[in-house]
């Protein structure tokens, strides 16, 4: 079994704790971790360091994730430092959020779309010759026009061969159900992100999000929450889903104990 964490949840839990970065980066692995997940930024700023400390731990490096703004700026060629990444490491995917969409005239909308298609073929390409995957999720900002099945599906039907990020929290925040937008993407979904959600904090700083209806929603350790995670797991193993579940937890103030209890959660249920 393939579990990864985002890597800056880690560093932000290690960095309220006071703890040392190896030791416990090697303490989640005794309970199953066995890959990151992690920025371009992260990656970049420490990329000797990084690498050394995850092969000598043995710990994979499962893809990067990074954000753009190709709505406004299609001329914009910075994903190839992100796919170049990915390669020289060893990665086999990158995310790539390309851009929120605050333009409220049709033509003006369409225009944004147009172009965020327009690079995204570019870097789909580009991966492809080097190896490298390119996904997108559903975004959960409602700047977002792919924060949503309808919104994500567009891309996806546009761009041929970008691959589905499936995050299992964020359809909600457009008020979608997550099981049926399982049912849209999953053959075409490369990567898990196993994203709880909790209708109350679990802690009393915990941040909330909120959706289009201005419901508030709570980050919550994977299992933990009312996200149906299991049934989600279920129906892509029973599809012969090989890859990587993901585990995220932005704005959950218990940082390492969430994902200690996440990866506890999946080891079991995965």
């Amino acid at each position: 079994m393939k579990i990864a964490i985002f890597y800056e949840n880690f560093l932000e839990g290690i960095g309220k704790e006071g703890r040392p970065e190896k030791e416990t980066l090697a303490e989640l692995k005794n309970f199953g971790l066995n890959r990151v997940y992690m920025s371009y930024q992260t990656m970049a700023e420490r990329e000797a360091e990084l690498t050394a400390l995850l092969e000598e731990l043995q710990l994979g490096i499962e893809g990067y994730y990074w954000f753009y703004d190709f709505g406004h700026h299609p001329e914009d060629e910075s994903w190839k430092n992100l796919i170049d990444m990915a390669e020289r490491t060893g990665a086999g995917s990158v995310l790539i959020v390309p851009g929120m969409v605050t333009e409220q005239k049709p033509q003006e909308r369409q225009r944004c779309l147009e172009n965020m298609a327009f690079v995204l073929k570019r870097a789909v390409d580009y991966g492809k010759n080097k190896g490298i995957v390119v996904t997108m999720e559903d975004f959960d900002g409602l700047d977002a026009p792919y924060c949503c099945v309808d919104g994500l599906k567009w891309f996806l039907d546009h761009v041929d061969g970008l691959k589905c990020g499936f995050d299992t929290g964020n359809f909600i925040i457009d008020g979608e159900n997550e099981l049926e937008a399982l049912d849209v993407f999953i053959d075409r979904i490369f990567a898990v992100h196993l994203k709880d959600r909790a209708k109350q904090p679990h802690r009393p700083m915990d941040k909330a999000k909120y959706g289009r209806d201005g419901h508030a929603v709570y980050a919550a350790p994977v299992g933990s929450g009312y996200i149906r995670i299991k049934e989600i797991i279920d129906r892509l193993k029973s599809f012969k889903y090989e890859g990587t579940w993901i585990i995220e937890l932005f704005d959950y103030s218990d940082m390492l104990e969430g994902l200690r209890q996440s990866i506890e959660w999946v080891m079991l249920n995965g």
